[in-house]
């Protein structure tokens, strides 16, 4: 079901009001409503507060970066296990 079909959906269901600041944000920028000036402003401002932000974190321990580099080179070097698909045996043959 598309993303747009889906937040109609729901919106039917909620009443006119949107859900979250991104929510009116969209609706206005889709023509779905007018843009009122300090609703605008309140619903940029809370968007960083309201959806979080993708980010990248790390764990390092007190080894150096060099060492856990060469670390995973050598893990990344041993051979692995390798799966072979056996093939499938049919059913046998009804016996008429």
């Amino acid at each position: 079901m598309p993303r747009e079909v889906l937040d109609q959906l729901l919106r039917s269901r909620e009443g006119n009001e949107p859900r979250s600041a991104l929510d009116y944000l969209q609706d206005v920028y889709r023509g779905r409503r007018q843009a009122d000036p300090q609703r605008m402003r309140a619903a940029a401002l809370a968007i960083p507060f309201e959806t979080p932000k993708l980010a990248v974190t790390t764990n390092l321990s007190n080894e150096n970066f060099a060492a856990m580099l060469d670390k995973a080179i050598a893990r990344s070097r041993v051979p692995q296990l390798e799966l072979k698909a056996e093939p499938e045996h049919d059913a046998p043959a009804a016996n008429r």
